[in-house]
């Protein structure tokens, strides 16, 4: 068990280290906001919430808000204030 978790933490880092620093930013705030998530509602539907998110993400890629920000940042950060 203990080779197997060593392989997959591997396979995980050479993953990560493939991807954009913009991709990994989103995958570890994702994480966050679902570790807040499951914390408080350990019967939440992660699946749904994580397809939300990627489905918003997809939606308002290119918007950009009036300060310069991505729009996106805005449904995150409401989310993550909910979540708390």
């Amino acid at each position: 068990m203990c080779r197997l978790y060593v392989i997959l933490f591997k396979i995980k880092e050479s993953l990560y280290n493939k991807i954009e620093k913009s991709m990994k930013d989103e995958i570890i705030e994702l994480d966050r906001l679902l570790k807040k998530i499951v914390a408080y509602s350990p019967d939440a539907n992660i699946s749904l919430i994580s397809k939300a998110y990627h489905f918003t993400e997809e939606a308002h890629c290119n918007q950009m808000r009036k300060e310069g920000k991505p729009y996106f940042d805005h449904p995150f950060s409401v989310a993550s204030i909910l979540a708390d």
